[in-house]
């Protein structure tokens, strides 16, 4: 479930950059904004990966870090998903910066999940976990303009949030296991973890 959970996540990891860009020009003629606007939406996933660099240790601290991947993926889910009933520039620039945040924390706390589950296979886990985030950068960029052009750019947007919000299933499973490890272990029918 673990290393279901970092694959998925790691997928989700720029999503919201690479479905964005290539309809930038339509949605600037949808909602009236030229180029200073596209550029501060370009600006938008650095500044979030930069603040959420910061911030994120000290939410894992707090939540640990299975916590803190679930709630990066609920966070990216519910940005994507609400980019999609964006009405106006605003809104389109808040959604995003709620999915890039929830993309910014999952930079930072896959690397310590990797290191805690698969201390001895390190190497392999985060090679799949890098090759399945490249997959997440390519595949976005590839069908935005199609799924656009098909179905709107709502759904182009939109359509991600499914697998943000299915991410988001293997960090329940492991959590729910663990709280019930725990209770097993409180009641007298289970050994210690590790």
């Amino acid at each position: 479930l673990v290393l279901a959970g970092i694959a998925m996540a790691a997928f989700n990891l720029r999503t919201a950059v690479t479905s964005l860009t290539p309809l930038l020009d339509s949605l600037g003629r949808e909602f009236g904004f030229g180029s200073t606007m596209t550029g501060v939406l370009g600006m938008v996933p650095t500044a979030a990966f930069a603040l959420f660099g910061v911030v994120t240790p000290s939410i894992a601290h707090r939540l640990g870090l299975e916590r803190t991947a679930l709630l990066a993926m609920v966070l990216a889910a519910l940005g994507l998903l609400a980019r999609a009933f964006a009405g106006d520039t605003a809104m389109l620039l808040a959604t995003s910066a709620l999915a890039l945040s929830g993309m910014g924390m999952g930079n930072v706390v896959l690397p310590p999940l990797v290191k805690r589950y698969f201390a001895d296979r390190v190497g392999t886990v985060s090679t799949l976990y890098i090759t399945v985030l490249q997959l997440g950068t390519i595949l976005p960029a590839l069908l935005a303009v199609p799924l656009a052009q098909s179905a709107g750019w709502r759904v182009s947007l939109g359509a991600w949030s499914l697998i943000a919000a299915a991410a988001v299933l293997p960090w329940i499973a492991v959590l729910w296991m663990e709280q019930f490890g725990q209770s097993r272990q409180g009641d007298g029918l289970a050994g210690p973890t590790r």
